[in-house]
C-alpha cells in the first residue's frame, strides 16, 4: 500500500508565511541590484537586451496563462504559485540580475526542502495501521 502523505495546518501556514517574507527578500535584492547597486547585472552587457526582454515577456505570458486558469472561488493556490514563480523569474530575466537568480534558485532549492520535510509518510511511524498494540 502507497504511504499517505499528510500535512497539518500549521506547517502550511508557516511555509506560506515563509514564502511571502522570501519573497520579499528576493524583491529587496532584485531592486537593490537592478536599480541601485548593479553589482552582479554584468550579464546584460553580453546578452542583447531583446532577447532578455523577450525571455521575461514569455515568462509573464506563462504566468498570466497561470492566473486565468485559477480557481479563486476554490482556493485553488497551485496555479497562482507557478504564476508567482514565473513571473519572478521574469524579473531575473528582464534585469538580468545573478544575485537574484542566486536568491530565487535559494528560495526554490528550500521551498523543495520543505515539501519533503513537512509531508512525512504516515506509514513510517505507524499511524495508518495502529490497532491498538494488538497483532493480527
Amino acid at each position: 500500500m502507497a504511504p499517505v502523505l499528510t500535512m497539518n495546518d500549521n506547517s502550511r501556514s508557516t511555509r506560506r508565511t515563509g514564502l511571502i517574507a522570501a519573497f520579499i527578500i528576493f524583491m529587496a535584492v532584485w531592486a537593490a541590484d537592478t536599480f541601485w547597486l548593479k553589482w552582479t547585472t554584468f550579464a546584460s552587457e553580453v546578452i542583447p537586451m531583446p532577447l532578455a526582454l523577450g525571455g521575461a515577456i514569455l515568462l509573464w505570458s506563462i504566468a498570466g496563462i497561470f492566473l486565468t486558469i485559477a480557481d479563486f472561488s476554490r482556493r485553488d493556490h497551485q496555479p497562482i504559485a507557478a504564476a508567482a514563480w514565473l513571473g519572478s523569474l521574469g524579473l531575473v530575466c528582464a534585469s538580468l540580475s545573478l544575485a537574484s537568480l542566486a536568491v530565487w534558485l535559494l528560495i526554490r532549492y528550500f521551498r523543495r526542502w520543505q515539501l519533503c520535510r513537512d509531508c512525512v509518510p504516515e506509514n513510517a511511524i505507524g499511524l495508518n495501521n495502529y490497532n491498538g498494540g494488538k497483532t493480527r
